[in-house]
């Protein structure tokens, strides 16, 4: 007895842990629901050939041609640049032929970086190289939080006086002081100020970073887009809505014609390195440091390496050896340029992409071969085995500061071919002109 009732509650048991069948018409409508899952190929596919069955059927019922669908209407950006420039003359055939006028450069900070001395070095070349036809401002956008204090030491040395300016006082600063364009040097933080502009005042954007590149989309009312390297040029997230005409690239350019006159404190006797930038994460470690210890200084005689920028970390490896030396933060131009014009080679060592780097172009000015990664647009201004040499790793670095350590006339020649060559190509004369066709094409003669 008590076994049949214990077959009789296994058999139940059984049966009640068995899935229910599904009514036929929840299986009706399950069914027609996994068929109405889109499938975005096959529904492009289903629509390109359902029009040309309308089309078909239509030009045979009645001869006529379906019309095509209303193009989107886009903003002014979309439209062709106002004077188109498909082509830059260069420095030496170019002619200004508009009327005198005035550039406000504005940038979000007035601190010490990459595009603060770029936009330094092209008001500087502006100024040289057409001072007759143009005049120059610089301001910084005002910022409620936070410090903004231009330094000093910095903009003195290429005699520019900056101003700080509010979005909201924009509009009348370029009437009163009749602006004809704003020059606009986008870092990580810029927001388009077009709103805050007079509707005749031309606006053009300067990117120089790297970082954010989907911010461009935010600049849709730009008359000129300018990319300082092909790099950044081709990586930007452009908008669908910026007409081709209006996106231009032209390579940063610096000074050098004061270099050679510069007086400077000899430095240490040997083979001389050095590097001058932002010692952040992305472009310098402290392993690269002991590296150098133990494995550079015993391979290379008299080997000393120099490093501008400031770093508690660099500052405290380099006061532990005899041979590594940190000069700390030095924003006046010439002083740096002093230092930096008596390396043998510019060591430049970085983890992450850039634009045209302004330490690069600094240390070509001075005739010094550059070393460097293949990161950014590091291989528009370095031509390996020109004016320097594109590395691999840490041991391709190695080889080659070995290589032109051990054969001096190998140096010498690198270092005359890459003055010529920063000459031709890198020069902020080359870019200062571009940049006056882009003006001329805004103002009215």
């Amino acid at each position: 007895m008590r076994r049949s009732r214990n077959v009789r509650e296994y058999r139940d048991g059984l049966i009640r842990r068995r899935p229910k069948p599904a009514p036929k018409k929840k299986e009706q409508e399950n069914k027609k629901e996994q068929q109405s899952i889109s499938n975005p190929l096959l529904d492009k596919r289903r629509r390109r050939l359902a029009t040309r069955e309308e089309a078909k059927r239509l030009l045979l019922n009645t001869g006529a041609r379906p019309t095509p669908p209303a193009k989107p209407v886009y903003s002014p950006a979309s439209s062709p640049a106002p004077t188109r420039v498909l082509d830059f003359q260069d420095f030496d055939s170019y002619r200004y032929s508009s009327r005198p006028l005035k550039v406000l450069h504005l940038i979000d900070s007035l601190g010490l970086g990459g595009a603060q001395t770029m936009m330094l070095e092209l008001v500087n070349g502006l100024n040289r190289y057409y001072g007759d036809h143009i005049t120059n401002d610089v301001g910084g956008i005002h910022r409620k939080n936070g410090s903004n204090t231009p330094l000093h030491a910095l903009y003195s040395s290429y005699n520019v006086s900056p101003f700080h300016i509010s979005k909201l006082a924009l509009k009348e600063y370029c009437l009163n002081h009749q602006i004809d364009v704003v020059l606009h040097h986008r870092t990580v933080n810029a927001i388009c100020i077009r709103k805050h502009l007079p509707p005749n005042t031309g606006y053009m954007l300067l990117n120089h970073t790297w970082n954010n590149m989907r911010g461009i989309s935010d600049f849709a009312q730009c008359d000129f887009y300018i990319s300082v390297c092909k790099f950044l040029h081709t990586r930007t997230r452009w908008h669908t809505i910026v007409h081709p005409s209006r996106k231009k690239i032209i390579l940063n350019g610096v000074e050098n014609n004061y270099i050679d006159d510069l007086e400077y404190k000899p430095l240490e006797k040997g083979f001389i390195s050095g590097r001058c930038h932002r010692m952040v994460g992305g472009k310098f470690r402290v392993s690269s440091l002991h590296w150098m210890i133990n494995t550079v200084a015993k391979q290379i005689p008299k080997f000393h390496h120099y490093m501008i920028g400031a770093s508690k970390q660099a500052q405290k490896v380099c006061s532990q050896s005899k041979f590594l030396h940190h000069l700390g933060s030095i924003p006046d131009r010439n002083k740096k340029m002093s230092i930096i014009k008596q390396f043998d080679v510019y060591f430049y060592e970085t983890f992450q992409h850039e634009g045209a780097s302004v330490a690069v172009l600094e240390a070509l000015a001075c005739g010094v071969p550059v070393i460097c990664y293949n990161k950014g647009g590091n291989t528009e201004l370095v031509e390996n085995r020109i004016n320097g040499f594109i590395a691999k790793n840490q041991m391709s670095f190695l080889q080659h500061m070995t290589s032109l350590a051990t054969k001096p006339k190998v140096l010498k020649k690198m270092k005359q071919q890459t003055r010529i060559d920063f000459d031709n190509r890198l020069h902020v004369r080359h870019t200062a002109c571009k940049y006056m066709q882009l003006f001329e094409s805004l103002v009215k003669k």
